[in-house]
């Protein structure tokens, strides 16, 4: 390398991030249910059109992206929302050391950030998944990027790129929008700005007048662009409805008649509860120890209010938001709460700089230093990427041995990721006992060459529906452990264009 010549810290692990995406990938046989949802939408999306796309899922544009990627490169459905989610990823390490340059002065802090992105646990679980969630991270980080750059210099382009990223990243989560309100509710904290402010202001009124027009053309050219947004509207509408439901609950099943005066605050208190632990999990446990660590020298940390005030905004107010819907809702997954972490990583890279250097000045402190971050990464890598917990590689393993068969079979299975990616003409049952019908099953399997079902036998019900298939079919193939596994049986009756091989 040529003297002088520096590695741009937010290439280096966009690029990092990239390569890992590529090996996870190519270790991919099937994914995630949403993903296969997405998948359907895409492949109805290149036989059907839009309309067919749009009435299995009610927003199909990150489906339509996967479809137009398969469509011009060649790539199936699945290779394409590889790609897609790839580069998101990489656009996600490359904003995340973006932010910590902007929101620190430290040479350091960017570099720190992209490392502790890249061996972030809870957003490499979710690599291998086909999610509009990255897409989704991808672009509210890059309009933070935006915004820090337009509070640093005051130039509106910056501020009205990022207001755009913003509406096109509705097109994937609606709730992308509402981050379009951060930079006024951002002036809380900024009000000593007089400059910030006043800018600020007189964006949004020339905002206001450009956007109602356009808006309201583009609700009488095509209404329907609008429909995941009025979903999240109706949901919102319910809120007082959901809540009041959730307060008589309490009342019945838990308060059973005493003290319901506080049942309203304690429904609140709950739920907030319930979002503060999620989050907490997200951030991880060994997230979580190094703040601890570093709390003691985080007010040395090298920001200004003008930098940070937005991510620490953006915190709070993207926190309201998934309260508000928890409420609305009741439904929160770790992927929900995600962003907050990634919103947090370069304040926390600060944090962990200053603990650095106060380690590294005390006696034996490079060795010191050199040993916690040595030990920290191999924990962190480790935990990222190898699973200890019990193995679903049988779903991947069962996939691959029904890609071996043709197509012209028919599958029954009661796992909707295996149906997809055997590429067969196939039907989906439910193994829960409060719904299940024997003689509907059955009649099910008889007009099927080869049943697949995902078991577990420590469940009595999974082991009476097991011996059932048992006793009528052959068993040809079974994956897994003892407790959790695939097991396929084959129809007596079967076409011998399956080419059903003897059983393992």
């Amino acid at each position: 390398m040529k003297k002088g010549v520096q590695i741009d810290p937010r290439w280096f692990f966009a690029a990092v991030s990239l390569l890992i995406s590529v090996f996870i990938y190519s270790q991919a046989v099937i994914t995630n249910t949403d993903g296969v949802l997405y998948l359907r939408v895409a492949d109805t999306f290149l036989s059907d059109g839009f309309d067919a796309a749009k009435n299995i899922y009610s927003n199909p544009y990150y489906s339509i992206l996967i479809a137009l990627i398969a469509k011009f490169t060649g790539l199936t459905t699945f290779v394409s929302a590889q790609v897609i989610n790839a580069l998101a990823c990489a656009a996600i390490a490359w904003f995340i050391a973006d932010i910590a340059r902007l929101s620190s002065q430290s040479n350091y802090n960017p570099w720190i950030a992209g490392l502790l992105f890249t061996l972030y646990p809870q957003f490499n679980e979710y690599r291998d998944f086909v999610i509009r969630d990255f897409l989704f991270w991808a672009i509210i980080l890059a309009f933070m990027s935006c915004y820090l750059r337009f509070l640093l210099s005051l130039n509106n382009k910056f501020l009205l790129f990022g207001m755009a990223l913003l509406v096109a990243g509705a097109m994937f989560r609606a709730e992308a929008i509402v981050f379009t309100l951060l930079p006024i509710v951002c002036l809380i904290p900024l009000k000593k700005h007089l400059m910030v402010v006043k800018t600020t202001i007189n964006f949004y009124r020339w905002l206001f007048i450009i956007a109602i027009p356009i808006t309201t053309l583009l609700y009488l050219l095509n209404n329907s662009i609008f429909d995941s947004a009025a979903s999240y509207v109706d949901k919102l509408a319910k809120i007082g409805e959901n809540y009041g439901r959730l307060v008589a609950n309490f009342e019945d099943y838990l308060l059973l008649g005493y003290l319901t005066e506080y049942s309203g605050a304690a429904v609140l208190f709950s739920f907030l509860i319930i979002l503060i632990l999620k989050v907490l999990k997200s951030f991880t446990a060994p997230y979580l120890l190094f703040a601890v660590l570093s709390l003691s020298s985080s007010q040395d940390s090298r920001f200004s209010r003008l930098r940070v005030a937005p991510l620490l905004t953006a915190f709070v107010f993207y926190f309201s938001v998934v309260y508000i819907f928890l409420l609305s809702t009741t439904i929160i997954q770790g992927r929900h709460v995600l962003l907050l972490s990634l919103l947090l990583i370069p304040v926390f890279s600060s944090w962990i700089e200053n603990f650095g250097i106060a380690l590294y000045s005390r006696k034996n402190g490079r060795r010191n230093l050199l040993l916690v971050a040595a030990l920290a990464c191999v924990y962190l890598f480790t935990d990222s990427f190898f699973s200890f917990g019990a193995s679903k590689q049988y779903r991947t393993d069962g996939g691959l041995w029904l890609q071996e068969k043709t197509p012209q079979c028919k599958l029954l299975s009661n796992n909707s990721r295996i149906n997809y990616f055997s590429k067969m003409n196939s039907q989906i049952v439910s193994l829960k006992e409060v719904n299940f019908n024997k003689n509907e099953f059955l009649n099910m399997a008889s007009n099927s060459d080869l049943v697949l079902l995902e078991l577990d036998l420590k469940n009595d019900f999974h082991i009476i529906v097991a011996e059932t298939l048992d006793s009528n079919w052959k068993k040809s193939a079974s994956f897994g452990t003892k407790n959790k596994r695939a097991v396929i049986w084959s129809n007596p009756d079967l076409s011998p264009s399956c080419n059903i091989e003897a059983s393992r």
